[in-house]
């Protein structure tokens, strides 16, 4: 009989994992995915591989970037002023009004009315019109267009709707001046 050890196969060794390139970098790793990550109300946003970005540069920049929207529930870079459509405006405006008139602090009449301004500036302006593009002569138009309908008074009271929905798009970090 032959005395016969099983050969034993070298294990493979783990990624070496890098550290945090100090104590206060905001995201972790994630040891089992390699990503960088940072958990916030319970869900874990991830911000590219260890692998690719070891020092985290990319990973703190995006962080930079997202943070405020993740602590604040919000949808990452949904608000950037830079790229967002008048439909997108409107639609982030009318769902806060439904919030609103669900909650019984606007009349439903009062929301029809704002409903329909939105649907006056998607006509006038287009829907695909970027808000960080609009001019003074846009507004020009947007007036010249609900004219054609309205006499001064009712003119006068829809543009004041109209002022009022980019105020709420403003105060509530939508768009930038």
């Amino acid at each position: 009989m032959t005395n016969h050890t099983p050969s034993r196969t070298p294990r493979k060794s783990h990624r070496a994992v890098p550290k945090k390139p100090r104590p206060d970098f905001p995201p972790g790793i994630n040891k089992g995915s390699g990503h960088w990550c940072k958990k916030i109300r319970g869900k874990v946003h991830y911000f590219g591989k260890v692998e690719d970005d070891p020092k985290g540069v990319e990973a703190e920049k995006e962080w930079n970037r997202v943070r405020d929207d993740l602590y604040a529930a919000r949808e990452p870079g949904a608000r950037d002023s830079d790229s967002i459509s008048l439909k997108g405006l409107v639609n982030e405006y009318l769902t806060h009004q439904e919030r609103r008139r669900d909650a019984g602090e606007i009349s439903l009449r009062t929301f029809l009315g704002m409903h329909a301004t939105c649907e006056n500036l998607v006509k006038a302006l287009g829907k695909t019109k970027q808000v960080s593009t609009l001019r003074p002569d846009d507004f020009a138009k947007l007036k010249t267009y609900l004219a054609k309908t309205r006499q001064a008074v009712s003119l006068r009271n829809e543009m004041q709707r109209c002022r009022s929905f980019f105020r709420h798009a403003h105060v509530n970090d939508l768009i930038s001046e």
